[in-house]
């Protein structure tokens, strides 16, 4: 079982999500999740999640930056945590681009999405 976040684990998300065919619906966002001195990047295009890979030392900024313990990206991949709903609680503080984050959390409630990612293990 991969460590969450680790290169490993952000391969193994990759893979999940590669099959899911594209929405028209929502647009294409980067987005890093930072959770202590780790930061990883998800991509979102065509409104569906494609990739999660650690964030390139001196790549570009992404379109907004969300700060997240391990335990609550395992839960997120679990379907134990709703982002829709941590971000309405105020749990969930993202900074940048709402438009980025928007795409992010519609790509992550996408059913395809929600089932490919529950079959991600997670040790946070």
């Amino acid at each position: 079982m991969a460590q969450v976040l680790s290169d490993e684990w952000c391969a193994a998300v990759t893979d999940a999500v590669s099959p899911l065919a594209p929405r028209s619906s929502a647009g294409d966002a980067d987005l890093d999740v930072v959770s202590g001195s780790r930061r990883v990047r998800w991509s979102v295009r065509s409104g569906r999640l494609v990739s999660v890979a650690p964030a390139a030392e001196g790549a570009e900024p992404a379109g907004a930056e969300v700060p997240m313990t391990a335990s609550s990206v395992a839960a997120l991949v679990a379907g134990e945590l709703d982002p829709a709903m941590a971000f309405m609680r105020g749990d969930l503080k993202p900074a940048g681009s709402s438009g980025a984050v928007l795409d992010w959390l519609s790509a992550l409630a996408d059913p395809g999405c929600r089932a490919a990612l529950a079959g991600v293990s997670t040790a946070a």
